[in-house]
């Protein structure tokens, strides 16, 4: 009885830390309204992004990384980007607000991706006419061949037997 009662224990405490490092991180809303009331404007699209600061980019991409990958889903991130206060961490947070408000000069790229694996992990190019500079498009490529390959040689084989047949 006593492990039991431990071990509610143990699970309530750990619960607890989870809901308290989760409201300890401002909603993506709030950041928001901060840097548009830091600026003294209304509306979303009168931001200057020279006048916000890295800190509040790092604010609002800690929160986006919250709202995409909650609790200990956002820890593991951390962890795996650097840690708690590394600079690799607060480069991402960084960048991740910054794509977030669309603060990335010559970037036609929005806050989702490509990513840090480049466009290839999830073929972005294929869609945008690179087929042949897609390593995965050839791969493709020599299994449908083999396959309609196949197909033919069946049906082929299929009219052989039935015209050997008769």
């Amino acid at each position: 009885m006593k492990k039991l009662a431990a071990a509610n224990l143990l699970f309530l405490l750990l619960f607890s830390l989870g809901v308290f490092a989760a409201e300890s991180i401002p909603s993506v809303e709030t950041v928001f309204s901060e840097i548009m009331s830091t600026q003294g404007i209304s509306n979303a699209s009168q931001i200057n992004c020279g006048k916000v600061s890295d800190l509040q980019f790092e604010e609002l991409g800690d929160s986006l990384m919250e709202q995409m990958h909650p609790g200990a889903a956002h820890e593991t991130m951390d962890a795996m980007l650097g840690g708690e206060g590394s600079e690799s961490l607060q480069a991402v947070h960084i960048s991740m607000g910054k794509s977030y408000l669309h603060c990335f000069n010559g970037s036609s790229i929005g806050s989702t991706g490509p990513g840090m694996m480049g466009p290839w992990m999830m073929q972005w190019a294929t869609g945008l006419g690179g087929y042949w500079q897609n390593p995965f498009y050839l791969d493709n490529l020599v299994f449908w061949l083999l396959l309609v390959a196949s197909i033919a040689l069946n049906i082929y084989l299929l009219f052989k037997r039935k015209d050997g047949k008769k």
